[in-house]
């Protein structure tokens, strides 16, 4: 596998101001997983359905990757809940030199692709919205350095082995750290591939719990698993045939297919867990997720991020309505990266917005908070005249709980006037 790829890719998302240095060299450690354990534990290991209607015990149960997560269940961090910082999250409109446009605009495919995708439907109105500290930030910076010690890692990595029947491991498993880092950046292995008719099978598992699973990673460009037919199925057929072949590893009572990412080769399916609580399921949907990336009929890999194994609750905080949300956008009180000539009247309006969805950003925040996300049409055009749409972002929480700062709007006068 190759993580300096894999790591470069991850901080190519993210601004530069926020990145610390990282040392070139790794940090080999003396393996403890050993191969024979792995044996032992693969041995007792049966891939089975997972029970969609959550009855009975699960098998993965013994087996957990991640802790089970229920925000109804967690304890405030803070006796008074403090204000919120609104601040965008770290990326910056720019240009785009490979594709000749605006990186981080939408066309409508982009936007009615996620409003589908999205489990909250406008008319979905709540009293009270939950918000997280996001214990993935130090400061001013993205802490690439996780937070979980060797031997927590090593516990996710015998986990995975037995939710994927691995039995032979190729080489020690590696830990990469950041320059004085005191936790791993990074734990990798390589395991015998025979069992999903590929040369390995590479698993990575962050610092912050974030899991790669690659397979076939020998330089063929076509390597991967077999899933036979998969192209050829409807999306409901290619969630059953994921979760017969992958339920005990993805570890949801009940996987929902949250969208499809075609590409020309292939595509990605991303799953979640839905939740028969309506907010559960936004931040389910938000914060956690597995990716099923497939080359044609063969499955190359497979990524899981749960953003719950990195949070701090703290509190329910007092919701916006979309409505109210619209009064605010309309009132100026909005949140935008997008600079104004790219809009059609040289600002945002609220007429030129086609859609709005509620969110939770996870990705170069200090907090896990909900935002309403307003899709509008701007004046700019793609490479090929195609209409493009801006995200403008509006807190979904009352706005005295929010954090003024040189880089967030005075919330609290705009309310007042609308």
């Amino acid at each position: 596998m190759k993580n300096n790829d894999k790591l470069f890719d991850e901080i190519g998302k993210i601004d530069d101001r926020h990145i610390p240095a990282l040392v070139k060299e790794k940090k080999k450690k003396t393996r403890i997983i050993t191969a024979a354990a792995i044996t032992t534990a693969a041995a007792a290991v049966c891939l089975t359905v997972l029970n969609p209607l959550g009855l009975g015990k699960s098998p993965w149960e013994d087996y957990r990757i991640y802790p089970a997560f229920d925000y109804k269940n967690q304890r405030a961090v803070y006796d008074e809940k403090p204000k919120i910082d609104y601040s965008l999250p770290g990326y910056f409109i720019h240009w785009n030199d490979e594709s000749d446009t605006l990186s981080h605009l939408f066309t409508r495919e982009d936007m009615e692709r996620n409003l589908s995708r999205n489990p909250w439907k406008d008319g979905d109105n709540f009293s009270e919205l939950p918000v997280f500290k996001n214990d993935f930030f130090d400061g001013y910076y993205i802490k690439l350095e996780g937070y979980l010690s060797e031997e927590e890692l090593n516990g996710m990595m015998t986990n995975v082995v037995k939710a994927l029947g691995l039995t032979e491991e190729k080489g020690e498993a590696e830990f990469y750290y950041e320059e004085g880092g005191e936790f791993p950046l990074w734990l990798s292995a390589v395991f015998g591939g025979e069992k999903y008719g590929v040369d390995t099978v590479d698993v990575l598992i962050w610092g912050n719990g974030y899991l790669d699973i690659e397979f076939g990673c020998g330089g063929e460009e076509k390597s991967g698993c077999l899933m036979p037919d998969f192209e050829s199925k409807s999306d409901k057929e290619k969630l059953k045939l994921i979760v017969k072949s992958f339920g005990n590893l993805i570890q949801y009572k009940n996987p929902a297919l949250a969208g499809c990412d075609e590409g020309t080769e292939g595509g990605a399916y991303l799953l979640y867990d839905r939740s028969r609580s309506a907010v559960q399921n936004i931040l389910n949907y938000s914060l956690s997720g597995v990716s099923f990336e497939f080359n044609g009929d063969l499955l190359t890999e497979i990524r899981i991020e749960n953003h719950f194994s990195e949070v701090n609750y703290l509190g329910d905080y007092p919701a916006v309505s979309l409505e109210r949300a619209k009064e605010l956008f309309s009132c100026g009180s909005f949140l935008c990266n997008i600079p104004d000539e790219f809009f059609k009247d040289g600002e945002p309006s609220i007429e030129d917005v086609k859609g709005a969805e509620l969110i939770y950003y996870s990705l170069g925040d200090p907090y896990y908070k909900p935002f309403y996300r307003f899709y509008t049409e701007l004046g700019y055009k793609g490479p090929d005249g195609e209409t493009l749409y801006g995200d403008i972002y509006v807190p979904a929480i009352e706005w005295e709980y929010i954090e003024t700062d040189a880089y967030t709007p005075d919330f609290t006068d705009v309310s007042k006037q609308s």
